[in-house]
């Protein structure tokens, strides 16, 4: 199991953010979509810089948490192939290590 960068995490989560941020601020730009800043609805010019200013640093939120999450689960995945003696990288695609471990719960 690799680890991923964090820079290079965030970087996945910024892309994959941005098509759906650059909607919401065409939206909002032509008064369809508000944008709430300040618990008040925000439309027009105002709207869209709102929303692409925020981008980056929600995104940066949303990522520390869910890089935590994964770094614990990680983790527990690690310990979990310690205690029954499974090699990290014999898990591959193919899965052959698991299919065996597997069997021998099965038996």
């Amino acid at each position: 199991m690799n680890k991923i960068p964090f820079f290079k995490f965030y970087l996945y989560y910024l892309f994959g953010a941005i098509p759906i941020s650059i909607l919401v601020a065409f939206l909002s730009l032509f008064h369809k979509f508000p944008i709430q800043f300040n618990d008040k609805p925000t439309y027009g010019i105002t709207g869209f810089v709102v929303c692409l200013a925020f981008t980056a640093p929600m995104v940066f939120l949303c990522h520390c948490v869910h890089y935590v999450y994964l770094s614990f689960g990680r983790l527990l995945y690690m310990l979990f192939c310690k205690l029954f003696r499974i090699k990290t990288e014999d898990i591959s695609d193919d899965n052959e290590a698991l299919k065996a471990f597997l069997k021998k719960g099965e038996q």
